[in-house]
C-alpha cells in the first residue's frame, strides 16, 4: 500500500496515537508499544492506518477488540515470516490472503487465543478499504467462531426464589423511604446527651443490689475506693456526697445507710447484669445518629481529603480520642467487639451509614426488578433516563397504563448507523408499586442522598454520563480514599459485580441445590428467563416489540434456537424416554421400536475397508436404505449406495473404535479445508458438527489418545475428497 492511500501522510501517521471513539470515549493505540511494532515497516503502518481510520463510527469496546486483535496479528507475523522465503513474508495487508490468514487463525486456536481476534481485524481491514479508494482490499476468508452453549433459563424454582426474594428487598427499601423521613425530621445528639446514654446514673436501689450482689459474692466487704466508685454517679444525692466526703472509714458510714433504708427499697426485681454502662453497651437512637452524622457535613460534604486525614480507622481507638459526638458513634460501630455489635444499626459503620444512603446492594435489588420485568439486558436497563423514561403514548388507552422506554446504542440493526439507537419498550402500571414505573420512581427516592454531589474518582475511559444516576450507592468506607471514592453508580462494572454478588449472598438464591454466587449466574439469565415465562402468554408480535427484533422472524428463529427451548425440549424428552423406560420394563411396549428393531437384525452390515489400511473405516447396515438428504437424486431405486462422503449425514452409520482415526483426521481436514462459521448451513459445516458431536460424545480417553497416536503413525489416512474413496468401494461391490 502507498504511503498516499490513506487520510494521513507517512510523516504525520505516527503520530496519532489513538482515537475518539462514537461514543466519546479516547482510546490509545497500545500496540504501537508492542516489541517487535516497527514505524518503518509497511505492514505495521497498515495496521496503524485500519486502527485510526476503522473507528470513528465504532464503540470503545470495538476499539478495546481491535486492539488486541492488531497485538495478536504482530505476535503472529514476528513468529510466521521468519520461517518463510523472501517472497511468501507478509510485507503488507495487501499482500494478505486467504493461506496465510487461516495461518493467524490456526495460530489463535493453537496459542488458545480468542478466534474472535481474526473476525475483528479482518472487519476493520474491510472498513479500511471502504473508506480509502487506492488500497486494494485483500480476499479473506470465513472465520469460524466457536459459539458456547446457549444460556437457558433459570429454573422454575430458582425463579420463585428470586422473585420472592426482590419482593421482600422492594419493601424494605419503601420502608427506608419512610426512615429516611425519619432521619430528616430527627433531632441530633449534643455531646451531653450522649454522654448521658453511655454512662446513666446510678438509682439507690441499684447501689444496694449491686453492693449485695457483691457482698454475696466475694463473702467480705469492698474496699473504700470500690465504694467511692460504686457511690459517684449515684442519683441520690446523698450516697453521691458521701462518696465526696473526705470521711476515712466510708464503708462503715455506707454501711449505716444500707441497713437504715434496705426496707424501704425492693432490690428483688433489680438486676445488676441488665444494667448496662459504657460505650460498647450504648444502644444509641439511630435516627438521631445518623441526623447527628449528616449535620456534621459527613460524609458527602467533606472534602475527601479531610476524611482522609480526620476519620482514618486507626484515629479511634478509645473513648479519650473522641472529640465529636460523631466520633462517639464511629468508636461504638468500628471498634465493639462481636459480642457487642450493634446489629440493629447495621453491625458495623459501612452499615450504618447503608440506613440512609443506597448501598451496592440496594441498586442491586432495583436492576435485578427492572431487568426480570421488563426482559432487558444490562446496557438497555442503565440507559434509562430518570428524567425522560415515559414513552408519548403512555396513558393513551388509560391513566394508570404507561409505557416505559429505553435506547441501546449497539445492535441496532445492520442498515442503521451507530448514532441511531434502538429503542426498547415495556409496559408498566402505575397503581402496582412492584410495576417497572414505580421501581424507577423507588429508584429516584432512594439514591436522592447521594444527587448532587461529584464523584470522587472516575475510571479510565468513562466519564460521569456513564454512571446512572438512579443507581447511584455508597461505596465501603475502608475503599473510599484508595479504592475509587466515596460512592459510584451500579452501572460501573465493578460495583455491579459486588452489589450482584452481594445480592444473591443475603438472599441465598440457589438453582438445583447451587448457590449462584456470580453475577452472571443471574444477570446473563434474566432476559432468557423473561422470555421463557412471557413466551407462554404473549403473541410473537408483542414479544418482537419488547425485544426490540427487526421482524417476528428474528424474534421465532431467535426463541427457536436458544436455550429456552433447548430446555424446554430436554425435559419433554426427559419426561418421554421415562415413560417409554417404564413401559420396557413392564413388557407393555407397542411401537417403532420393536419393527426397526427387527429389520436391523436381518439387515446386512457392510463394513468399509480401505486397502493397505490397518483399522477399518466404518460400516453401513443397509445400503439399499440411505436416508441422507438427496439420496434419491443420486440412487437409484433398488440400487445401492456407495457415496462414502455422505455416511456421517445417515443414519444406517455405523461406527467402531477403529473409526475413531478416520473421523479425527476428517475433522482436521475440515479445519484446513473450510473454517465453519456461525451462520454457514452447508454440507462440511454440518459434517464438521456432526463429527464434533460424535467425538466429544465417545467418552473415552484411552481410545482417544490410542487413536492420536496411530494418526502420527499414519499421517494420510483419508484422502481430503470422501468422493475419492466411491470409487474403490464401487469396483469391490462389482468384484
Amino acid at each position: 500500500m502507498t504511503s498516499t492511500g490513506g487520510p494521513f501522510l507517512i510523516s504525520d501517521i505516527f503520530d496519532v496515537k489513538g482515537v475518539e471513539t462514537a461514543d466519546g470515549r479516547f482510546v490509545y493505540a497500545r500496540y504501537l508499544q508492542h516489541y517487535s511494532f516497527d514505524a518503518e515497516n509497511s505492514l505495521h503502518e497498515d495496521l496503524h492506518r485500519v486502527f485510526i481510520t476503522s473507528l470513528s463510527e465504532k464503540s470503545f469496546a470495538a476499539a478495546y477488540a481491535l486492539n488486541q486483535a492488531i497485538e495478536a496479528f504482530l505476535d503472529f507475523i514476528s513468529k510466521h515470516n521468519p520461517e518463510q522465503p523472501e517472497s511468501l513474508r507478509i510485507s503488507s495487508l495487501e499482500a494478505l490472503n486467504t493461506e496465510n490468514f487461516r495461518a493467524f487463525i490456526k495460530y489463535l486456536r493453537k496459542s488458545n487465543l480468542r478466534v474472535e481476534n481474526a473476525v475483528f481485524l479482518k472487519a476493520a481491514i474491510h472498513t479500511f478499504a471502504d473508506h480509502t479508494p487506492t488500497f486494494r482490499r485483500p480476499i479473506l476468508p470465513m472465520v469460524g467462531v466457536e459459539k458456547g452453549p446457549p444460556t437457558e433459563p433459570l429454573s422454575d424454582e430458582c425463579f420463585e426464589q428470586l422473585q420472592a426474594a426482590l419482593f421482600t428487598e422492594i419493601d424494605r427499601l419503601y420502608q427506608k423511604i419512610a426512615f429516611i423521613q425519619e432521619v430528616e425530621q430527627a433531632v441530633p445528639y449534643t455531646w451531653e446527651e450522649a454522654m448521658a446514654e453511655i454512662f446513666p446514673g446510678k438509682t439507690k436501689a441499684n447501689v444496694f443490689k449491686s453492693w449485695e450482689d457483691r457482698s454475696t459474692k466475694n463473702k467480705r466487704l469492698p474496699r473504700e475506693a470500690q465504694i467511692r466508685n460504686l457511690l459517684k454517679d449515684c442519683s441520690d444525692a446523698e450516697l453521691r456526697n458521701l462518696a465526696l466526703s473526705p470521711a476515712l472509714n466510708i464503708t462503715r458510714d455506707f454501711i449505716s445507710i444500707y441497713e437504715r433504708d434496705r426496707n424501704l427499697l425492693d432490690t428483688q426485681n433489680v438486676v445488676d447484669d441488665q444494667y448496662k454502662r459504657g460505650l460498647r453497651n450504648w444502644d444509641f437512637d439511630i435516627r438521631r445518629a445518623l441526623k447527628t452524622v449528616l449535620m456534621s457535613g459527613y460524609p458527602m460534604k467533606m472534602s475527601l481529603d479531610y476524611i482522609a486525614e480526620n476519620y482514618r480507622h486507626d484515629n479511634l481507638i478509645g473513648l479519650d480520642d473522641c472529640k465529636t459526638v460523631q466520633d462517639l458513634f464511629m468508636l461504638r460501630m468500628v471498634r465493639s467487639g462481636t459480642k457487642y455489635k450493634y446489629e440493629e444499626a447495621g453491625g458495623n459503620w459501612d452499615g450504618f451509614l447503608s440506613k440512609y444512603f443506597p448501598s451496592m446492594t440496594d441498586a442491586a435489588a432495583l436492576y435485578l426488578m427492572i431487568a426480570v420485568q421488563s426482559g432487558w439486558n444490562k446496557e438497555t436497563v442503565f440507559a434509562l433516563d430518570s428524567e425522560n423514561f415515559e414513552h408519548a403514548l403512555a396513558g393513551v388507552l388509560h391513566e394508570s397504563q404507561t409505557l416505559i422506554y429505553s435506547e441501546k446504542n449497539r445492535s441496532q440493526g445492520t442498515k442503521l448507523p451507530y448514532s441511531d439507537p434502538k429503542q426498547f419498550l415495556a409496559p408498566s402500571n402505575r397503581d402496582d408499586k412492584y410495576s417497572i414505573y414505580n421501581i424507577i420512581q423507588l429508584c429516584k427516592k432512594i439514591s436522592a442522598p447521594l444527587h448532587g454531589y461529584e464523584f470522587d474518582f472516575m475510571h479510565a475511559y468513562h466519564d460521569e454520563s456513564d454512571l446512572n444516576p438512579l443507581f447511584l450507592c455508597i461505596r465501603y468506607w475502608a475503599d473510599w480514599v484508595s479504592k475509587g471514592g466515596r460512592h459510584t453508580s451500579l452501572s460501573q462494572n465493578k460495583a455491579f459485580s459486588t452489589g450482584i454478588a452481594h445480592f444473591l449472598k443475603k438472599n441465598g438464591i440457589s438453582e438445583n441445590g447451587k448457590p449462584l454466587s456470580r453475577p452472571s449466574d443471574i444477570t446473563l439469565k434474566t432476559r432468557v428467563t423473561w422470555i421463557n415465562q412471557k413466551r407462554k402468554t404473549l403473541p410473537l408480535s408483542v414479544m418482537r416489540l419488547i425485544q426490540g427484533h427487526e421482524s417476528e422472524d428474528t424474534t421465532d428463529v431467535f426463541y427457536d434456537s436458544s436455550g429456552i427451548a433447548m430446555q424446554a425440549r430436554k425435559i419433554l424428552l426427559r419426561d418421554e424416554l421415562e415413560d417409554i423406560t417404564r413401559l420396557l420394563r413392564a413388557r407393555k411396549f407397542e411401537g417403532l421400536v420393536s419393527s426397526n428393531t427387527d429389520h436391523k437384525v436381518t439387515a446386512s452390515l457392510r463394513v468399509f475397508h480401505i486397502p493397505s489400511h490397518e483399522k477399518d473405516l466404518w460400516g453401513c447396515s443397509d445400503q439399499y436404505r440411505p436416508t441422507w438428504r438427496g439420496h434419491d437424486l443420486y440412487v437409484g431405486k433398488g440400487a445401492k449406495c456407495s457415496k462414502i462422503s455422505k455416511c456421517i449425514f445417515c443414519q444406517q452409520v455405523r461406527l467402531f473404535d477403529d473409526s475413531v482415526p478416520y473421523l479425527l483426521t476428517r475433522l482436521d481436514q475440515l479445519i484446513d479445508a473450510f473454517n465453519i462459521d456461525e451462520k454457514n448451513d452447508s454440507d462440511l459445516a454440518q459434517e464438521y458438527e456432526i463429527i464434533r458431536g460424535i467425538l466429544d460424545g465417545w467418552d473415552d480417553d484411552d481410545l482417544m489418545k490410542e487413536s492420536t497416536r496411530f494418526i502420527r503413525r499414519n499421517p494420510s489416512l483419508l484422502p481430503s475428497d470422501l468422493n475419492d474413496l466411491q470409487i474403490i468401494f464401487e469396483d469391490e461391490e462389482i468384484a
